[in-house]
Parts: structure tokens; C-alpha cells; sequence
């Protein structure tokens, strides 16, 4: 399963002190993200369709993190420019407070979206891919600047869920989060990633007693990831 996250500029159209609401966009359509993605206009009525039989919206999450909600929604919808959202901060929580007063005083300037793709073209003149339904799972309250947590959040996401992050996606990874120049991390991928890969592989395969796994099944764990992380940061 392919989860993607998209940014936009968080326009806060109101806040209102006593109870923590707010109202904003989540993704505007015909805005391409950073890895070419566009979302087109209605690409959500299907989801927002399905939470309204389930009774449930969208999760209200700080940065993409599912152990970190921070409130609710009590309506998300599409309008002509994008994806409306008017959330509520649980103020009873230290979270919701926290984010609340971040939000408040403009430490705040971005929201995202996590998404599955379901259903696109690829736009080869443009050089993009023309999402036309997503299935809507979340809107995040994000810190400036949103496209690289972004990126990294992907990254981190697919290790967790067992995926093996594609180069381009690595080499950026590694750029925002290590701090390497794109050359460098393109340098260290070439010549270091498929070794690491095959360490992993090996060294599960015999702690298990059982045969090396395959690349397409091979799941990496938040710890190992820290490990890598820790170790690039020292070279």
C-alpha cells in the first residue's frame, strides 16, 4: 500500500479562543507537491463519502504521528479551491494545548494530508501524476517547512510498515535528515545501500535459522532505522 503525504501553506481562516476550533485547507487542488503529485478536484468525494456512512472523519494528528491526536474534525469537505477543514484542539489535553498555543501565536503554517492513491494519470508533458481518488486517512498540524518533514515522515513510514524506500527517496532522506549534500547521499546509496540491505538480510536470516529473505520482503524496524540514521550523522 502506497501512502503518500501533500502540503499546503496553512491559510487559518478563524480561531476561536474558548473552545480551540479552527478552519483551513488541507490541499488545494491543482497544486503539485514535491514529488509531482497534483490532486484533482472531487479526487476526495469517494473517502469523504465512506466517513460519512462509517460516521468517522479524517484523524486530527501533529505531524503525521498516529500516537499523537491532537483533536478532531467536525467537518471536512470539498469546495471549490480544495479540501475544507474546520478541526476542534482537544484543550483538556496537554497536546491539544500545546499545539493550540503554537498555532496561535504562528509557530504553525502548514497542514498535510496522508493518503492512499487509488486511482491517476500520468501527465508525461507536465511530468506529474494526475491523482483523480484518494482514500483520505488523516490532516496534520505541520511545522514549516512542510514538504521536507513530509519526505521524511514517507520514509520513516515505509521502514515501520516493512516497505523499502525507493533511491530518490532515500537520497533526500538522507540530505534533510543527516544532513549530507544530494551528491553525497547519491555517493553513500551507490555504494553502501544494497550492502546494508544485504547485512540486514543476512543477519535475520540467521538469527532465525531460516533462508534470506527477499528484497520485496524485507522489513526494516523504527530501531534499525535509528541506528542507520545515528550512524550517517557520525560519518
Amino acid at each position: 500500500m502506497e501512502k503518500r503525504f501533500l502540503e499546503v501553506p496553512f491559510e487559518i481562516k478563524a480561531i476561536q479562543d474558548e473552545d480551540g476550533i479552527f478552519e483551513g485547507y488541507g490541499s488545494v487542488f491543482g497544486n503539485t507537491d514535491a514529488d509531482g503529485d497534483v490532486i484533482e478536484t472531487g479526487a476526495f468525494t469517494k473517502s469523504l463519502l465512506k466517513h460519512q456512512a462509517n460516521h468517522t472523519q479524517p484523524a486530527l494528528l501533529w505531524m503525521h504521528d498516529p500516537t499523537h491526536p491532537v483533536g478532531r474534525y467536525l467537518e471536512v469537505r470539498e469546495d471549490a479551491r480544495g479540501l475544507y477543514v474546520k478541526g476542534q484542539l482537544i484543550l483538556e489535553s496537554s497536546q491539544g494545548r500545546d499545539a493550540y498555543a503554537l498555532l496561535k501565536g504562528g509557530a504553525i503554517n502548514g497542514l498535510s494530508i496522508g493518503y492512499v492513491p487509488k486511482e491517476w494519470e500520468l501527465n508525461k508533458a507536465h511530468k506529474t501524476r494526475q491523482l483523480k481518488e484518494v482514500e483520505l486517512w488523516e490532516v496534520s498540524l505541520v511545522t514549516f517547512p512542510a514538504n521536507t518533514l513530509a519526505r521524511i515522515m514517507a520514509v520513516k513510514h515505509k521502514f515501520a510498515a516493512g516497505e523499502i524506500p525507493s533511491l530518490s527517496e532515500m537520497e533526500r532522506f538522507l540530505s534533510q535528515e543527516c544532513g549530507m549534500s544530494l551528491k553525497e547521499s547519491q555517493l553513500l546509496l551507490k555504494s553502501g545501500y544494497d550492502a546494508y540491505v544485504a547485512f540486514v538480510r543476512k543477519q535475520r536470516a540467521d538469527s532465525s535459522g531460516i533462508p534470506e529473505e527477499s528484497d520485496d520482503a524485507l522489513a526494516f524496524s523504527e530501531k534499525q532505522l535509528d541506528e542507520l540514521t545515528a550512524l550517517l550523522k557520525s560519518i
